[in-house]
């Protein structure tokens, strides 16, 4: 490999490497898309069974205060035919009995209407609430068709980003040594998400800080072929 070749390996590995870097930006970006769609979708699940526990929550109270309204209404037309009897009493026998009858029906009718203004509390506290869920809840929907639509043209924008940077890399590629790219694809099927490190002027590896022993050093330096850092694997490039 003349010096020429070998620095136009080394400047196609450059470009290389850093559109696989843009490509795994675009990429990280396209991923947190996802996230936030899934968290309104989280938001809105959990609106919906708050709602319909609520719902279900006024249901029975208005069916609880439905039973106490007929409980009050049958006590007042009970209080009411007493007190009609109590003045068609002839002895003082009878007007206790109706008189005790009374207080039990009027004692009833109290419970009842203790009942009925607590379960119109109840159902008008869950109505409020529903309200404010339903509420919540349009407002998290609108929100959610907004950031989905907002995703989706963001997302064909970083699809179509990607696109030309890999069109950016096969062009590359085509420029490589076939050996030079198999290496440089091994590399960056590794471990480490870097591929390429500087030799620097002290002779360690820019990446691990490993020394390279002086004839490597040397023959990195001539630019003769690729070499890999024994501590980190990955290509060691001459500095320029």
């Amino acid at each position: 490999m003349d010096d020429t070749t070998a620095l136009g390996i080394f400047e196609a590995l450059r470009s290389l490497e850093e559109i696989d870097r843009n490509i795994a930006g675009i990429t990280a970006q396209l991923e947190a898309l996802s996230p936030e769609l899934f968290e309104s979708e989280r938001r809105m699940a959990e609106l919906e069974v708050r709602a319909e526990a609520v719902a279900k929550r006024a249901e029975r109270a208005e069916s609880r205060l439905r039973k106490s309204e007929r409980a009050t209404k049958a006590g007042r037309e009970t209080l009411k035919r007493l007190q009609q009897r109590g003045q068609e009493v002839q002895n003082l026998k009878q007007h206790t009995a109706v008189r005790a009858e009374t207080d039990a029906a009027r004692r009833n009718l109290e419970a009842a209407e203790d009942e009925q203004l607590q379960g119109m509390q109840e159902v008008e506290e869950a109505k409020a609430e529903l309200s404010v869920l339903k509420g919540q809840l349009t407002e998290e929907r609108a929100a959610y068709e907004r950031l989905k639509s907002e995703t989706s043209a963001r997302r064909a924008e970083l699809e179509s980003e990607i696109l030309v940077e890999r069109d950016r890399r096969a062009n590359r590629e085509l420029r490589l040594d076939v050996d030079a790219l198999r290496l440089y694809e091994s590399v960056r099927g590794g471990k480490t998400r870097q591929v390429l490190a500087a030799l620097t002027p002290d002779g360690v590896c820019g990446h691990c800080y490993t020394f390279i022993p002086k004839q490597r050093q040397a023959e990195i330096r001539s630019r003769s072929r690729l070499h890999l850092c024994e501590g980190c694997g990955i290509i060691l490039l001459p500095v320029e």
